[in-house]
């Protein structure tokens, strides 16, 4: 067993070698053959770098089982003959080439140079590739058919569906590559690996330091994680991860410079300049120098009116070390209370306003969290306001099912969940929210509801 396994881990390194070279090359021209489609139709030339190190042949342990040897030999083995059935750059240029080509010579009416019928659809699967002909089948025209009269379809939403899909595959092989468990998830040190893997090959990182490398592979995956495993098991799916949208912004940066990912008008949330703020922002309220965060110094987040009720609350529900936050807890905060309004945000959110762990928030949990409100206000001398009346408009903003029990659902059905964790956590939310009128910024506009308060 052990000489068959030193045979096949030979002849899998080889195989290996290729195939991460095809599946990236493809990754990375997906973008532009977006932009040659919507142009001219042609394909770009590209030349871009490959992936440095392949994770089926990181290193393992002495111990490490043969049983575990063979099951990544394995499964290394499937994905090399799924990508072989997949078409490279080279052969989806020459697909794309073959379709207007073809087309353009058998019809000379300009309307049928941008839409086929059945007819001419079977006849362009007689003249690509073998790889190609996966996707020319009556599955495909009847996803591709719109409002057409005659029944065709849209040459162009033709060629976008295959590299498209060609797109897709290869990016469930590449990912499927860094699943070391087999499951169809990775992991936070799977995300990092892949992450790391990718960055020789990303222009608008090239400046990075080596030493704020580590901040910014956690920024990276917290931004995967945090959204996409809402509940909080460590790990995320990878057709989550790919259905998500996150992995287009994230292979974004291979089209910029390093100037241009400096910028503060750069929003992409994978650039070197967003991890840069957040570990600006964690340096600044760390005003021990202890490389953590205590209540105190968390209370001057943002504008430094976070209620001490709000964050004795994350810090029970976040992970600490002896009572205080490292910068991982505090980039789950920051993307919480960033994008309060965001379903995984609610979730997080909703854990700490859930002050008796019941699943829904009544009269009594909102008012445990109005006496931080109340407090601030009297520091400022500012009017109080009853809490009766705060309490029957939250209930009316969130209308939940099941009155005077507000569940996350509720939340985030109402589109109102940010403002109403704005009201309840920090003072400055609260005056926003009273002072709405004064600030010509209407309450409809910010929950999208038409309630009159």
């Amino acid at each position: 067993l052990a000489f068959i396994l030193s045979v096949s881990g030979f002849v899998a390194f080889r195989a290996i070698l290729t195939f991460r070279y095809s599946v990236f090359t493809l990754l990375s021209c997906y973008p532009m053959f977006q932009r040659a489609l919507g142009s001219s139709h042609r394909a770009a030339e590209v030349n871009l770098p490959t992936i440095c190190r392949t994770p089926w042949l990181r290193d393992t342990s002495v111990n490490g089982s043969l049983q575990t040897k063979l099951r990544e030999e394995a499964q290394c083995t499937r994905l090399q003959r799924l990508s072989d059935r997949m078409m490279d750059v080279d052969e989806l240029k020459e697909t794309i080439q073959t379709i207007q080509c073809h087309v353009s010579t058998t019809e000379s009416s300009e309307e049928h140079l941008t839409y086929i019928d059945y007819g001419q659809f079977k006849k362009l699967a007689l003249v690509v590739s073998t790889k190609a002909r996966l996707f020319f089948n009556a599955f495909t025209y009847a996803s591709l058919l719109s409002s057409d009269p005659y029944g065709r379809i849209s040459l162009d939403d033709l060629m976008r569906y295959i590299m498209r899909k060609t797109w897709l595959y290869q990016m469930r092989i590449s990912l499927a590559q860094y699943d070391v468990s087999g499951c169809g998830w990775l992991s936070e040190s799977d995300l990092e690996t892949y992450i790391t893997d990718l960055i020789p090959t990303m222009p608008a990182l090239a400046s990075m330091e080596q030493e704020f490398l580590p901040y910014y592979l956690c920024v990276a995956v917290k931004n995967f994680v945090f959204f996409l495993d809402q509940q909080r098991a460590g790990r995320v799916r990878i057709m989550d991860l790919i259905a998500s949208g996150l992995l287009e912004e994230l292979f974004e940066l291979r089209n910029s410079d390093a100037s241009a990912n400096l910028t503060e008008t750069d929003g992409n949330r994978f650039s070197q300049y967003f991890a840069t703020q957040l570990y600006g922002q964690f340096m600044n309220l760390d005003s021990d120098s202890n490389g953590m965060l205590s209540v105190e110094e968390l209370m001057n987040y943002g504008s430094g009116t976070l209620t001490k009720e709000f964050v004795m609350r994350v810090f029970q529900e976040s992970i600490t070390t002896d009572g205080e936050m490292d910068f991982r807890g505090f980039v789950d905060f920051s993307l919480a209370m960033e994008n309060n309004n965001d379903p995984a945000a609610v979730n997080y959110l909703f854990k700490i306003f859930d002050i008796r762990q019941r699943g829904y928030l009544d009269s009594f949990s909102l008012n445990y969290f109005y006496r931080g409100i109340q407090r601030s206000i009297e520091e400022h001398n500012y009017p109080q306001v009853k809490f009766e009346d705060i309490n029957a408009e939250l209930f009316d903003m969130i209308r939940p099912a099941v009155p005077d029990q507000i569940t996350a659902l509720d939340l985030k059905r109402s589109n109102c969940a940010g403002l109403f964790f704005n009201i309840l956590s920090h003072l400055e939310g609260f005056l926003s929210y009273e002072n709405r009128e004064i600030s010509n910024a209407p309450l409809q506009s910010e929950c999208d509801q038409d309630v009159d308060f």
